[in-house]
């Protein structure tokens, strides 16, 4: 989906700043559970993910 931005000036793929941040919290996610954090609790990494509407299974 492009959108034309207000302050950018061109047109903005909503798309791909979404994959980003998915990409940004999967990363996030990562590193949470590398030094010992749980990416599972209440208003962590995962919470965020579900509320953009990302698709998470096993769980």
């Amino acid at each position: 989906m492009w959108r034309t931005g207000t302050s950018y000036g061109t047109a903005v793929d909503l798309d791909v700043i979404g994959a980003w941040w998915s990409l940004r919290s999967l990363s996030a996610i990562r590193w949470l559970v590398e030094h010992g954090f749980d990416p599972a609790s209440p208003g962590c990494e995962i919470d965020v993910l579900r509320s953009a509407g990302a698709p998470l299974t096993g769980r």
